[in-house]
């Protein structure tokens, strides 16, 4: 059975019409196991290369007992998952970045 974006868990969609530009629509648990889930619905081999880097890390953690790069290889992943779910955030991201190269700051007083 192929997995979804239903199957993730915490899965949210913020469909109102006050969330603004920069907050993700979709969002979900950030846990190992929703970043697994996310990324089977969203991208195999991304998948595969978060498998690699959670199980490098925990081998590392164990040797350590230092949970830390474990937590940053979520996030990371969790990050890239989020992204996948939400491409208009990089389009809003492409926006701001192209008005404040172009000497337009008013994104930063929150006028976009």
């Amino acid at each position: 059975m192929t997995a979804t974006a239903r199957d993730i868990p915490g899965l949210v969609v913020d469909d109102s019409a006050n969330r603004p530009p920069y907050q993700p629509r979709v969002t979900f648990e950030r846990s190992a196991a929703a970043v697994r889930e996310a990324l089977r619905a969203l991208s195999a081999d991304d998948l595969a290369e978060f498998k690699r880097d959670f199980h490098r890390t925990m081998a590392e953690a164990e040797d350590s007992f230092d949970l830390t790069p474990v937590h940053e290889a979520v996030g990371f992943w969790y990050g890239r998952a989020l992204r996948h779910l939400n491409p208009e955030i990089g389009e809003y991201t492409a926006g701001v970045i192209e008005r404040l190269g172009a000497g337009d700051e008013s994104d930063l007083a929150g006028e976009h």
